[in-house]
């Protein structure tokens, strides 16, 4: 059997003989009390969220730091989007975020906490002018929650071995439109071909690397270029409601725990977060570097861990001025697998390639 950290998750076709999901038990279990829909992605999930809004103001205030997937569907639905910054934490206080909302007259406000952590500084309440969408994405399994978000959007796929897979809650009252959707049946194809090519890779020692990758990568690039919304496949509402929950958070918790603890991490730079509050379920083990980074995640990759850059500054910010911190944060931070795949033997071997990296230096 191989053994590499990192990369797209796995899963066999055998897993989904004899297996059954209730819908109901799935909302439950991503703590969803609201009127709630099943998504093959957040893009589409945010999307029935901004038609259900319909302000009369089209004016968004998104974060800084995140990716593309999270400005594309304002764009779609024609907004005019406004930025705010988060300083090296992470950090985002509501005070600033008010004085941007009246800055600007804006009438959609979207804040994600990063890689589980509650990075939210609750100085003041939240403006009444503003629909806001709480992105879980990252925190979804983390037990803490905020009280004032009218929505709640997130994507599953980041946490385990779905095929798609988003969600959207309403938090009172009900979505205003049907939602009559259907599955993306060539995504879901696409994906599992690769993740059966994977699973035959990483657990019976045959295949070719090449075959699955390239098979991922046009399964991401049609998540990007889809126009319609589509509902979450049976087939990853089937692997959600039989994840072992439990599991999950415990490896995850027991990896970050186990990361935290190594002493020499000021040899490469720092770990984002410095210590693990009860509440969190982190996604990744997020590293500020003071090493070159390209360099770093090479030797990583040569060893067959395959740490990401969870997000490149995008496209859209070219013609913009970036702050300071948020620009530093883009070139600068590095995420270490540490999901429920691997035990703390894998941490070992690790910290074991990363001694190697700066005893060198």
């Amino acid at each position: 059997m191989k053994k590499e950290l990192g990369s797209n998750f796995w899963i066999s076709e055998d897993f989904f003989i004899d297996k059954t999901y209730d819908e109901e038990s799935i909302f439950r279990k991503l703590n969803l009390t609201g009127d709630s829909h099943l998504f093959s992605t957040a893009r589409q999930a945010v999307r029935f969220v901004l038609q259900d809004i319909s302000p009369d103001k089209k004016r968004a205030l998104l974060p800084e730091y995140t990716c593309h997937s999270v400005i594309d569907p304002f764009l779609k639905e024609g907004y005019d989007i406004f930025y705010y910054p988060v300083d090296k934490k992470l950090r985002l206080s509501l005070s600033k975020v008010n004085s941007l909302i009246e800055k600007y007259d804006i009438g959609v406000f979207l804040f994600h906490p990063y890689f589980g952590f509650d990075s939210l500084i609750e100085d003041e309440k939240i403006s009444s002018q503003v629909k806001v969408i709480y992105d879980a994405t990252q925190t979804m399994y983390s037990s803490f929650d905020y009280d004032f978000y009218d929505y709640k959007v997130g994507s599953i796929r980041k946490w385990a071995e779905v095929l798609d897979g988003a969600f959207a809650e309403k938090k009172t009252g009900s979505f205003t439109k049907t939602f009559d959707f259907v599955e993306d049946d060539k995504l879901t194809s696409l994906m599992m071909e690769a993740s059966q090519l994977k699973y035959e890779y990483m657990e019976e020692d045959r295949g070719d690397k090449k075959e699955f990758l390239s098979l991922y990568s046009a399964g991401l690039n049609a998540i990007r270029q889809a126009k319609e919304i589509f509902a979450m496949s049976s087939r990853s509402k089937l692997v959600v409601d039989n994840l072992n929950l439990e599991e999950l958070k415990e490896s995850r918790r027991s990896n970050f725990s186990k990361l935290l603890s190594y002493p020499n991490w000021d040899k490469i730079g720092q770990p984002v977060f410095s210590k693990l509050d009860d509440q969190v379920v982190p996604l990744y083990f997020p590293l500020h570097l003071k090493v070159d980074r390209r360099d770093f995640q090479g030797h990583l990759a040569q060893n067959d861990i395959y740490a990401p850059i969870i997000w490149s500054k995008p496209d859209i910010y070219e013609s913009r001025q970036v702050d300071e911190d948020v620009a530093w944060i883009y070139e600068h931070t590095l995420s270490i697998p540490i999901d429920q795949r691997y035990g703390l033997d894998d941490m070992d071997r690790l910290l074991k390639v990363i001694d190697e990296y700066w005893s060198k230096k």
